[in-house]
């Protein structure tokens, strides 16, 4: 399925979300997120199911389910920054989630609209206004489901707000 490039560029990303979180975003670093797939059509990223991102129920944190699906959407931005030194920056606008049944083992989050993410980023970059796109997503506990989820854990939708700094 995943050519040795496509594997390598996928765990120098793993690394760098975990060491740039760390220092910017120490919550999601502490939850040692992994990229699954980055490609033309798919991004996927695991949370694991652990200590960090537990509750007090034994299902995963409102929080963890929350920055997996913020990082499914921002994973093709990120890539973009990181590889191909994208001069953008982003923030959500906001967050809209359906909650379908308890995750309570390792959670995958999907985000198939890559090619709107890419329409965006184009966007942003003729002109010097902000830009706003809503992505759709979801999250399964199978990583076979990636592709055709059977069962969601839940449902998602998130605003990215993109705009390219000003010239100096």
């Amino acid at each position: 399925m995943f050519n040795k490039n496509m594997l390598s560029h996928i765990k120098k990303l793993s690394a760098f979300i975990q060491f740039f979180s760390l220092g910017k975003i120490p919550l999601l670093g502490f939850m040692r997120p992994q990229v699954v797939r980055l490609d033309e059509q798919v991004s996927a990223v695991k949370i694991p199911f652990g200590y960090v991102t537990k509750n007090h129920v034994g299902s995963m944190y409102f929080g963890a389910l929350a920055m997996g699906a913020e990082l499914s959407v921002a994973l093709y931005m990120v890539d973009q920054i990181f590889m191909k030194g994208l001069k953008s920056q982003f923030i959500f606008k906001d967050f809209k989630a359906q909650f379908h049944k308890r995750a309570e083992k390792d959670i995958y989050f999907v985000c198939n609209q890559i090619s709107e993410l890419q329409s965006l980023c184009e966007k942003a970059a003729q002109t010097t206004e902000r830009v706003e796109g809503t992505f759709h997503g979801y999250a399964v506990d199978d990583v076979e489901q990636i592709q055709n989820p059977q069962t969601k854990i839940m449902s998602y939708e998130l605003t990215i707000s993109l705009k390219a700094p000003r010239a100096k």
